[in-house]
């Protein structure tokens, strides 16, 4: 049986989808101060170009270290681009939030032991449409 991927295996993969994410918010954000299509049109191409992405990273680290990393690294980014890129302002609250991102991520991101010690049931086999009587 295989190893299950372990977080430094999947943190590039990981990374390139949060980027996904920053790259489609940017482009969208251009897009409402701007209005120019291309703008939307690059938006809506990061964010499939994530979807292709997801499907095989939820399969190897699944959905809560891949959505719960993602979403960390993407609240992250979003305010450095959000006070970098449009001069937005980060109160202290703020960057207090950013800081516990910063620590949620590496939690999720130390290794766990399974300590799982009961026996795995076989699944349940159905008999179609039969009935003992």
């Amino acid at each position: 049986m295989n190893e299950p991927a372990t977080f430094l295996d999947t943190l590039p993969r990981i990374m390139l989808y949060t980027g996904t994410w920053i790259a489609g918010s940017v482009f969208i954000r251009r897009y409402a101060e701007y209005g120019a299509p291309g703008d939307f049109a690059a938006s809506i191409a990061a964010s499939a170009f994530g979807m292709v992405l997801a499907v095989p990273l939820l399969k190897t680290a699944g959905l809560g270290i891949t959505m719960g990393i993602t979403s960390a690294l993407y609240l992250m980014a979003m305010a450095a681009v959000g006070a970098l890129v449009f001069g937005e302002r980060i109160m202290p609250v703020q960057s207090a939030g950013i800081a516990l991102a910063g620590i949620a991520v590496l939690l999720m991101a130390l290794p766990t032991q399974n300590h799982d010690t009961a026996p795995q049931q076989p699944p349940m086999q159905h008999n179609g449409d039969q009935t003992n009587e």
